[in-house]
């Protein structure tokens, strides 16, 4: 699988996503923090997500006005809460003429913010099996954005970890932990987006499960029937820009 931006990318948890690897980006996020020119802010349009698969069971209804979400910023497409953290944000995909690192310095109102807003892999589409998300872990403020998760990969800290629910216009969907990781920078079987059908998605979990630090007790009973993983990264450790990640596995019985 190859991926080719057509600019530079660099990502809301401190790395350069380029050539279909994680790569350390400390330089690329000084250099776009500090940029004298700042990345064109397209005129904003108002576009619904992109059609979710239905899923064999009822969601529960959204609990968001997705209206005024959608107002606020057209490339809002799920809301995001997990449990036993302070973690409760929007999640947007940038759109083709929206620049790839545009989110890494502003936030759903498209201000300039430190923070960012934590986004989905351009990779990935928001009706798909596996969602790989990214966002910040500031160390001077450690519990906004996926700060909480900076750790999971200690099973002591993985307990603590509840429920995701994601929220779309179509409903609830909910994920329960399924592992924390701790990877280099190159971690490639992350980085998959062809999972077309249950029996891959599970051989794929497979590895992630054999490759983790910390897994659910649950962990073989929950690949067999899982039909959508959200899988989140951030930065772990004290080094800005160092080369190990974190990653929150998630697992759900439906398509989101």
């Amino acid at each position: 699988m190859k991926f080719s931006p057509t600019r530079r990318q660099v990502l809301a948890t401190g790395i350069v996503l380029a050539g279909g690897t994680l790569a350390a980006g400390a330089a690329g996020i000084i250099a776009a923090l500090n940029s004298s020119t700042p990345a064109p802010v397209p005129a904003p349009k108002i576009n619904m997500p992109q059609k979710i698969k239905d899923s064999s069971r009822p969601k529960d209804p959204s609990q968001r006005n997705w209206n005024e979400l959608l107002a606020r910023n057209s490339e809002t497409i799920a809301w995001l809460e997990i449990g036993g953290t302070n973690i409760s944000t929007a999640i947007v995909h940038p759109a083709n003429d929206t620049p790839n690192d545009f989110y890494l310095d502003h936030d759903l109102d498209r201000n300039h913010s430190i923070e960012g807003t934590p986004y989905l892999d351009m990779r990935a589409n928001p009706d798909e099996r596996h969602l790989l998300l990214f966002g910040h872990r500031i160390l001077a403020n450690p519990s906004v954005q996926f700060g909480p998760l900076t750790n999971i990969f200690e099973p002591e800290v993985f307990q603590t970890i509840g429920e995701a629910t994601w929220d779309t216009p179509s409903g609830i969907t909910h994920f329960k932990p399924f592992a924390g990781m701790r990877v280099h920078e190159t971690y490639e079987t992350i980085q998959n987006f062809e999972l077309t059908d249950q029996a891959m998605l599970s051989a794929w979990l497979k590895e992630l499960q054999h490759d983790a630090q910390a897994v659910s007790a649950e962990a073989d009973s929950l690949l067999k029937t899982a039909q959508t993983v959200i899988s989140i990264c951030t930065c772990t450790g004290l080094d800005i820009g160092g080369e190990y990640r974190a990653l929150a596995i998630f697992v759900a019985p439906e398509l989101v």
